[in-house]
């Protein structure tokens, strides 16, 4: 009502969604039939509702490793299962804007080139998807990298996105950003400048971005308090 849109997703079921070999038919029946009731749930909302597939899928054991090939085969296998299944249930999904992730939603070359574009009945209907915290060091690592700004920075970080740019651009498919940001190290200036120039650069691509406002080292807003914690990222981010 308010002209937002939502993405509903699959997130953090390591428990049992994973691309192990084993039981895998068993995950991916099990996956299905969760992303039926999903749908069917929800059916009648009109396009500003999204459905992402999973957000995150991974080896067992929450393995945050490259993929194997079986791991590539069984990430797809997964995407194409979620299409299938929300198509099945008709009404407003039988066109709904779906999005798919590589492995992982990693953006290393192994889940770029493994991705493949799920089958589908109607045209121009799904979004690819990545994460990206890079660096790591200083995205995710409490413990390392604090500062972040010079131009190898971003060198760096500009030929990571125009990998991702020229990998969907040849799949033809447009592309997200489902999580971006960096962890409180007291360095609100570095991720002030941090975030200014994802976003800056996503928007060079067309593509659009989303701060992984975990409630916790990443936070921006006190969901208890409905305030805002650290207004000069917000800012930045609606700014840029």
């Amino acid at each position: 009502d308010n002209g937002m849109y939502c993405i509903i997703n699959s997130q953090n079921d390591q428990s049992w969604l994973t691309t192990s070999d084993e039981d895998f038919n068993k995950t991916k029946s099990k996956f299905s039939k969760m992303w039926t009731s999903i749908s069917n749930r929800f059916k009648a909302y009109n396009d500003r509702l999204l459905f992402e597939g999973v957000s995150e899928i991974l080896k067992a054991d929450n393995d945050k490793s490259e993929p194997s090939e079986s791991d590539i085969k069984n990430v797809n296998s997964i995407n194409q299962a979620f299409v299938k299944a929300v198509r099945a249930t008709g009404k407003n999904n039988a066109k709904r804007h779906l999005i798919v992730s590589t492995y992982g939603a990693f953006v290393s070359s192994a889940a770029l080139d493994g991705f493949e574009v799920p089958k589908d009945a109607v045209k121009d209907k799904l979004i690819a998807k990545v994460n990206i915290y890079v660096p790591s060091s200083f995205c995710l690592d409490q413990s390392q990298k604090h500062i972040w700004g010079s131009d190898e920075d971003k060198a760096y970080l500009d030929s990571v996105f125009a990998v991702v740019n020229w990998r969907f651009s040849e799949l033809d498919i447009p592309c997200i950003v489902g999580e971006f940001g960096a962890v409180d190290k007291g360095n609100v200036s570095a991720r002030v400048a941090y975030a200014k120039h994802v976003v800056s650069t996503v928007y060079n691509y067309y593509m659009v971005c989303f701060w992984n406002d975990n409630g916790g080292n990443m936070k921006l807003f006190d969901r208890k308090k409905a305030e805002i914690t650290n207004k000069k990222i917000v800012d930045c981010i609606i700014d840029s």
